[in-house]
């Protein structure tokens, strides 16, 4: 029986702890006190005095919130309570989660990442705290996104970060990057799972969000290929439903149009076969950010500040190289005009040079340097990448040490096969521009694994269309085409 929780535990306290509705911190209090109980028994602790002394709320995320809890024997645990509504909680997901974890943590391949370890974790909604939840160590540090003293709202991540500073987080980054590019043992992709000798290995490619994306893939043709399909056979019904008045302004199609292009996209899949340099499988975080990323305390304000650890493995997946190499999201781009086109890649920053001298107020002149500051920033982030590859695991191969400058259009290609028809609307003028420059691609050009298809990263609205669709309206804005070298 645990003994009665003390005064700073009452039930005010509690109540003044951010949560959601449905959330039992005293439930949550007992749980993780009798798991802490039954595993320092296994050990031969005394548990007879075990009892919680404290828990704070530490932040939350679009998923979860996160509480410490202190404990008599001086342990700390960190629980993380899933703040996501019954219908769109994936056990499942969950679950690879926290296999992807234990695989870092157990399997050598990555000594410069740190992950908490996990102590226990209920994936069902009727648990004594009120919703699932993970109870793992807690891990001093400091993320610097909460280190950040200025410019909230639009400037936040690297953007909040004095200037002086983030030449050396950038560097962080690329050496955290470089250290999951060690190739793992699996010959499929998909996401992480484990069974109950411990064993791991690849199970369906789940979404960051908890959806399951199919799976496990022999081949990234055999998942956009099985995406394309599900995805038109899943958007028939709700194109046939559809009514004028409930598209948006820039969804201007007609049904030949969204045919037009699933064609065009099925048809290209030969030609983004990912050449062999860049196909080995990694392990890809798609969160990874400064929020993610815990630092020493000590060294976080330094030239070289070193990783603690790194949280938040939600829809963490196995892919090849090629399509793993996103930059860190706090080096993506923020719209600031309103074209859809220009804000509507999540895994590749546009170019923010080519705004031309802006006329516009302070406020805007600021966000614009900011930018364009960020697109060098991501030079230095590709460059000090390769540098790391050759030291970290001894790789020299020049294909390899440059894969964030040759992966942007493959992770378009990607983002645009498994986004839903949604995509080939708003991405109408990519897919077509990309479709008719290979078309014109001089005979014996053919696709193979050796050949690099590349296109320029420009998104301007003055830049004339390479390409005249003449079955389509005439409209104002563009967007970037492609080529392929070999």
């Amino acid at each position: 029986m645990t003994a009665p929780l003390p005064l700073p535990l009452d039930e005010e306290h509690l109540s003044s702890l951010p949560q959601a509705k449905r959330f039992n911190l005293r439930g949550l209090i007992d749980c993780s006190t009798g798991h802490l109980s039954e595993r320092q028994s296994k050990v031969g602790g005394d548990i007879s005095s075990l009892v919680c002394l404290s828990i704070s709320f530490l932040g939350r995320g679009e998923y979860n919130y996160v509480y410490r809890l202190e404990f008599s024997d001086g342990t700390q645990l960190a629980a993380s309570v899933s703040s996501a509504s019954e219908q769109d909680y994936s056990p499942a997901a969950k679950e690879s989660e926290i296999a992807t974890m234990r695989f870092v943590r157990e399997s050598g391949l990555y000594p410069d990442v740190s992950v908490p370890q996990v102590y226990a974790w209920n994936t069902i909604f009727e648990s004594p705290a009120g919703a699932p939840y993970v109870l793992m160590d807690f891990i001093k540090g400091k993320a610097f996104d909460l280190a950040a003293r200025h410019d909230s709202g639009w400037y936040r991540g690297l953007r909040a970060v004095p200037e002086s500073q983030q030449v050396a987080l950038v560097k962080a980054m690329a050496r955290l990057k470089a250290s999951l590019s060690k190739p793992v043992p699996f010959t499929e992709i998909g996401s992480l799972v484990v069974d109950s000798s411990g064993t791991f290995s690849v199970g369906p490619l789940m979404a960051i969000h908890g959806e399951s994306l199919g799976g496990p893939y022999k081949s990234v043709e055999d998942m956009w290929h099985e995406s394309h399909e599900e995805c038109l056979l899943g958007g028939i019904e709700e194109c046939c439903d559809r009514t004028e008045e409930s598209f948006l302004s820039f969804e201007r199609f007609t049904p030949h149009d969204l045919m037009d292009r699933y064609q065009k996209l099925s048809a290209l899949i030969p030609h983004f076969k990912i050449p062999e340099p860049y196909t080995p499988l990694v392990l890809h975080h798609p969160d990874l950010a400064l929020r993610n990323i815990f630092f020493d305390e000590e060294s976080l304000l330094s030239d070289d500040p070193k990783v603690a650890c790194v949280i938040d493995w939600s829809g963490a997946q196995i892919l090849p190289l090629m399509l793993a190499s996103c930059f860190p999201l706090d080096m993506m781009t923020t719209p600031i005009c309103q074209d859809p086109a220009e804000g509507a890649w999540y895994s590749v920053p546009y170019d923010s040079t080519y705004f031309g001298d802006p006329d516009e107020n302070e406020a805007a002149v600021k966000r614009i340097r900011c930018e364009i500051r960020l697109f060098y920033l991501r030079g230095l982030f590709g460059a000090h990448y390769g540098q790391q590859i050759v030291k970290l695991h001894q790789d020299s191969d020049l294909p390899r040490a440059t894969v964030y400058l040759d992966a942007q259009y493959y992770l378009k290609f990607h983002e645009v096969m498994m986004g839903g028809f949604h995509g080939w609307i708003i991405h109408r003028r990519w897919i077509s521009e990309t479709y008719w420059r290979l078309q014109m691609m001089p005979t014996g050009n053919s696709a193979s694994g050796e050949r690099l298809v590349i296109g320029p990263d420009v998104y301007r609205s003055t830049i004339e269309p390479a390409v005249v669709d003449l079955g389509l309206l005439e409209e104002s804005r563009s967007c970037p085409g492609g080529y392929a070298r070999g």
